[in-house]
């Protein structure tokens, strides 16, 4: 059990990050056991991630070409939603690719 709405703010904001700023593949897996839950997005990138440390950071946006009306909002939102469900949030970077795992334990839901 789990709040709907931000479950669904969550999937929002990642499945939208894939389509601004994802290029050619994206997965999106799901694992879990009695007591874990893990969903974790991942997405190639045309260009490598300066700062990933920064990602969840209010208003921070790597749109280095300026191209979108990018607020750098959501990986702050969902970090913050993650928070409330006692989820963590942990965001892997190279060159080519982006991940980001949820991670919830399934009394805390």
């Amino acid at each position: 059990m789990a709040d709907r709405d931000m479950l669904q703010r969550i999937f929002q904001n990642l499945l939208g990050n894939i389509l601004e700023h994802g290029t050619e593949a994206a997965e999106i897996t799901l694992n879990g056991d009695d007591q874990q839950l893990c969903i974790a997005f991942s997405n190639k990138l045309a260009q490598p991630i300066k700062n990933p440390e920064r990602l969840t950071n209010r208003f921070y946006t790597e749109d280095l070409a300026r191209k979108s009306e990018n607020a750098g909002l959501g990986l702050y939102i969902t970090k913050k939603l993650t928070t409330l469900l006692n989820g963590t949030v942990t965001i892997e970077t190279t060159a080519t690719k982006f991940t980001i795992e949820l991670q919830f334990t399934k009394n805390n839901l």
